[in-house]
């Protein structure tokens, strides 16, 4: 525990020195991706071992989904990186799995393998999120990747009752162009959605999936994951009757960097194939 609040303690300082304007970390040299992914998950007083572990099995399970592989080698030779973040009270977080580069259903399976082997690092406290997402921006800017798309990815099944507020941290991250999506679970504060598209989801076609519980949260993880590696087509037509059940976008519907301009009927038309395609959530 005293190396993970040394950690946190070294990041928020270092975060203080730059969270009011934009990043000084030059990213010329980086390695390019189409997505800079962080799993941050919550290890607070509230998550118990047995529910740490139906997290930890439900984003194994995601990354062997056929789905999710598909979605991934989509993505071309550039691919994505992942890190999984542990966090809890204010300066209590740690990187749990560094970032790891993923392109196929070989590199998701071996990632799928450090997640369901990796221990928990922090055991319980206070829920800082807005803490834990400033210090996923901060391993998002000094990562040697240069991705096409930033995206903090947080579940948690309580408030914020220590820390920095969430809805400062998001206007943060937000100015900075990274998504924040938010799986919240349900079990313990039935209202968390609200709470969550309020003050903790947002940014560039931000969106949230709610879990009824911990045993539920293997589904919502794998909508969340297909959804969010997929990109903006996804999210051009948030009305549209073959979005799956539990999603919802809160976020800017911006275009697709890829494309470089506005969506047109053509590419909203691609958006609705390809989801037709995998009704299989």
């Amino acid at each position: 525990m005293r190396m993970v609040l040394l950690r946190g303690l070294f990041f928020l300082s270092f975060l203080a020195c730059w969270q009011s304007g934009p990043s000084l970390i030059s990213k010329a040299a980086a390695e390019n991706v189409v997505l800079e992914l962080v799993l941050a998950i919550d290890v607070s007083s509230s998550v118990n071992e047995s529910e740490y572990a139906l997290q930890m099995s439900g984003f194994a399970e995601a990354f062997r989904h056929p789905a999710v592989v598909a979605v991934i080698e989509s993505l071309g030779s550039k691919g994505m990186v992942v890190t999984l973040i542990q966090w809890s009270g204010a300066d209590t977080y740690v990187q749990a799995i560094d970032w790891t580069r993923i392109n196929d259903s070989a590199s998701a399976e071996a990632f799928a393998a450090q997640v369901e082997t990796a221990p928990r690092l922090i055991e319980g406290g206070a829920t800082a999120i807005g803490d834990a997402m400033l210090f996923a921006r901060a391993l998002i800017e000094l990562n040697g990747y240069n991705g096409t798309r930033r995206t903090v990815d947080v579940s948690g099944d309580g408030i914020a009752n220590q820390g920095k507020q969430p809805a400062v941290a998001r206007a943060i991250l937000n100015a900075e162009n990274i998504t924040v999506n938010g799986l919240a679970i349900l079990n313990e504060e039935p209202r968390l959605g609200a709470y969550y598209k309020a003050g903790v989801v947002g940014g560039p076609n931000a969106f949230l999936v709610t879990a009824t519980d911990f045993e539920d949260f293997a589904r919502a993880i794998r909508i969340k994951l297909i959804t969010e590696i997929d990109g903006p087509l996804i999210s051009r037509n948030p009305g549209h009757d073959l979005i799956p059940e539990g999603i919802e976008f809160v976020g800017n519907e911006h275009t697709s960097a890829d494309a470089g301009t506005a969506p047109n009927s053509e590419t909203s038309k691609l958006g609705e194939k390809k989801l037709y395609a995998r009704r299989d959530f």
